[in-house]
């Protein structure tokens, strides 16, 4: 009898031995697979999942997160130079399923790759609501992401944002500082405060340089102001957008911006839905609502500067202001672009290049009503 006691505590302490101790104490639950998530319930949880053992797993909200009183400084989930070699190690590559829950009341500042997840890579949120939260740096500044690494994918879906301000007093802003690649279904951005020198929008600020390709469908920016200047005394130089700073690849389908200003009196390259885009395709998208762009050069009611430009059933309703390049649809519309169906109305001024569709127009455009 005794020997089978011995026997039964040996085996049962190999077990415990073998068996890594992670979710029992620092997740409600799961296992961070696909089927069995790890659940999050708290704000130290969700803090939980910057430790590298869990950057790859998948997670679950199970309720909402407040952080009225909480008293850490928060630290962004993911590490390492985003333009270091891609580690998916060191970078946040599951899934967070917000089951529809909300993340509220939080503050987070630092340098560069500032947000709840500083550095994600090949990586999905969705389901997810965040209300109430600044996020303040300088570089690569966002609510919910720094950025994510280059030759990444990023899908996010079904989330919302609001009552938040992200101010970066460098580059890059938005809901996710900077982007390689990216998907965007059913996002909606709600009365965003959001500055930065370079590269600033709503959504993203971009990042021309190393990106590759931004799909936005069914995305709404409502009742917010996004600014061309850090907070204080300095003022930004180039590419603001209502939804994107500057990027490569972009395609927008069935979005729209109401109610917004941007402000980038200094600025070039300023837009309602992006700064710049160099292959841009826009489809039954639209501003207006009193939104109003005021610029320096290339301001337009859609996209300030844009080269390969395809526009169809898209209309802008706000007033736009600037120097030069100034137009409804776009202030500066390279070769090789088409608009159709679309149409403009606000007051446009300017001073040099100015018109009710485009301001300044390359070769081989083509228009139809």
């Amino acid at each position: 009898m005794k020997l089978t006691t011995i026997l039964m505590v040996a085996v049962t302490a190999i077990l415990m031995m073998s068996v890594p101790a992670l979710a029992a104490g620092d997740f409600s639950g799961g296992d961070g697979s696909m089927g069995n998530p790890y659940q999050i319930g708290t704000p130290d949880q969700l803090q939980k999942i910057g430790e590298i053992e869990y950057l790859n797993s998948h997670f679950i909200l199970i309720n909402d997160i407040d952080f009225s009183g909480w008293d850490k400084d928060w630290v962004p989930i993911g590490f390492e130079d985003v333009d270091s070699d891609y580690d998916a190690e060191t970078y946040f590559v599951g899934t967070f399923d917000g089951k529809g829950h909300t993340i509220s009341n939080m503050a987070i500042s630092g340098t560069d790759n500032v947000g709840i997840f500083g550095l994600v890579g090949n990586a999905t949120f969705f389901n997810l609501q965040l209300d109430n939260i600044s996020a303040e740096g300088e570089n690569y500044v966002g609510i919910l992401a720094g950025q994510t690494a280059k030759d990444t994918n990023l899908f996010v879906m079904n989330v919302s944002a609001k009552n938040s301000k992200i101010n970066a007093t460098g580059d890059y802003a938005g809901l996710f500082g900077g982007i390689s690649q990216a998907e965007f279904v059913n996002i909606y951005l709600y009365n965003l405060e959001v500055s930065g020198l370079n590269n600033v929008g709503a959504l993203t600020g971009g990042d021309f340089d190393r990106c590759s390709g931004i799909s936005l469908t069914n995305c709404t920016l409502e009742n917010s102001y996004i600014q061309a200047e850090d907070g204080g005394s300095n003022i930004g130089g180039s590419n603001i957008g209502g939804f994107i700073g500057s990027f490569e690849s972009a395609e927008i389908i069935n979005s729209a911006v109401k109610n917004t200003q941007i402000a980038a009196n200094s600025a070039n390259n300023v837009g309602g839905f992006a700064g710049s885009l160099y292959d841009a395709t826009l489809l039954k998208s639209n501003i207006g609502e009193e939104s109003k762009i005021t610029a320096n050069d290339n301001a337009g009611g859609l996209i300030g500067y844009a080269e390969y430009g395809n526009f169809s059933i898209c209309y802008a309703d706000c007033d736009i202001e600037a120097e030069i390049g100034v137009g409804g649809l776009a202030g500066v519309l390279g070769d090789y672009s088409i608009i159709l169906e679309s149409f403009t109305e606000g007051e446009i001024t300017g001073k040099e290049s100015v018109g009710g569709l485009v301001g300044s127009i390359g070769n081989d455009v083509a228009a139809g009503f």
